[in-house]
């Protein structure tokens, strides 16, 4: 099931734009090691201790649990919400990656010396707009920390009073989370700079990098509705659920081999989750035409 955690990117957000720029998120404890060594938190608080010396606030047993579910806990999927002190959220997105030490080719940031957060998670970061929530105190002080469902919905309604316009976004991320998965799935859209397709990253399945404009396209194109059996998120479970839907691409992008040029109206379909999973069923990729007849009455 997707989880949703809590992460302030520096005391004031102060690597905010980087990871945000780079599509990630991090920690800084222990900045020349790597986590995954640690045999368990024990281990971990021994580290701190050594390098931090005893008793030094935030870097002691409360760090080591941190640092462990960092690693361990979190999964490619859960929701990310990045804060900045005690009520501010400056972005929401989805994990992409398994944990990065810091010497990992994969790691954007592993060059970078104006940060010494350079343990990550790969994030698709999904919406970036800034909302101050109305609680002096919104998060705890930790720096990392899950997040209950009952301030998640929070900031969700919080969002939508302010934001309008990024309901579909936010439903495609927190409707998935409720329903145990994040909405980022094989062929769907997630977010990038170009549009020029077709570069494979590995997550817990094979996601491959696009952009939203493809996406918005898509749905500004055909709509919310499964281009196959005509479910419709929004008028089974309300409003909850609008605008909820995947987008599938006609033409499987493992098959191009290199990058192309996407055209935005005949290579998308938004597709239902059910038929989504069909159209892949068995590692096949099947065509739409093919679900089509599959279907039953």
């Amino acid at each position: 099931m997707a989880r949703v955690w809590k992460i302030a990117p520096g005391e004031a957000a102060d690597d905010w734009a980087l990871f945000r720029q780079l599509g990630c998120i991090g920690l800084g404890w222990l900045s020349d090691s790597n986590y995954r060594d640690y045999r368990d938190k024990d281990e971990i608080t021994a580290a701190l201790e050594q390098h931090y010396g005893r008793g030094v606030q935030g870097c002691g047993a409360g760090a080591a649990k941190m640092i462990w579910q960092f690693v361990h806990e979190v999964k490619p999927h859960d929701v990310i919400v990045a804060n900045e002190r005690y009520n501010r959220v400056v972005g929401i997105g989805v994990v992409t990656s398994e944990y990065l030490p810091p010497r990992s080719t994969r790691n954007p940031i592993r060059k970078d010396t104006s940060t010494r957060r350079h343990h990550i998670r790969r994030v698709d970061w999904r919406t970036t707009d800034e909302l101050d929530l109305p609680e002096k105190r919104f998060f705890v002080q930790s720096t990392f920390w899950p997040l209950e469902t009952e301030k998640l919905n929070q900031i969700r309604e919080e969002y939508l009073t302010k934001y309008p316009k990024l309901k579909t976004k936010l439903n495609q991320v927190l409707v998935g989370y409720h329903a145990g998965v994040s909405g980022l799935m094989p062929e769907e859209v997630p977010e990038a700079t170009s549009l020029f397709e077709g570069a494979v990253r590995r997550v817990t399945v094979n996601a491959y990098e696009r952009n939203p404009v493809a996406r918005e396209k898509c749905i500004s194109t055909y709509g919310t509705a499964c281009c196959i059996c005509r479910f419709d998120f929004g008028k089974v479970y309300g409003p909850e659920a609008e605008g909820y839907i995947h987008v599938h691409h006609v033409r499987p992008l493992s098959e191009v081999g290199e990058k192309y040029v996407v055209d935005l109206i005949a290579d998308l379909r938004p597709v239902c989750p059910n038929c989504h999973a069909v159209l892949h069923l068995g590692g096949r990729s099947r065509s739409i035409d093919e679900v089509n007849q599959l279907l039953v009455g």
